[in-house]
């Protein structure tokens, strides 16, 4: 009863798979961050002058990306999405 061998291809793939791993988790804490500053966004906007203020900012929010989104959406379509990812990336 010999210990199990990993297979051939992990060694060669091996610096892929941890990459991939970190990239992971790096999305992870951003994701995370994200949503930490959403709401505490809420709280501090909510402490300046109630309800109100957090649903003025929201429907700001939701009319920005209404707005920009299917103009991105069209760039990314006009151009390759190489070309796009690094545009919209600097």
């Amino acid at each position: 009863m010999g210990l199990l061998r990993r297979p051939a291809w992990y060694e060669r793939k091996k610096s892929y798979i941890q990459a991939a791993g970190t990239l992971d988790i790096v999305y992870l804490f951003s994701c995370v961050g994200d949503r930490l500053w959403s709401f505490a966004l809420g709280f501090f906007i909510s402490s300046l002058g109630g309800l109100a203020w957090v649903g003025l900012g929201q429907l700001i929010d939701s009319g920005v990306k209404l707005v920009m989104l299917p103009i991105v959406g069209s760039f990314m379509d006009r151009c390759g999405r190489h070309k796009a990812v690094h545009t919209l990336g600097k």
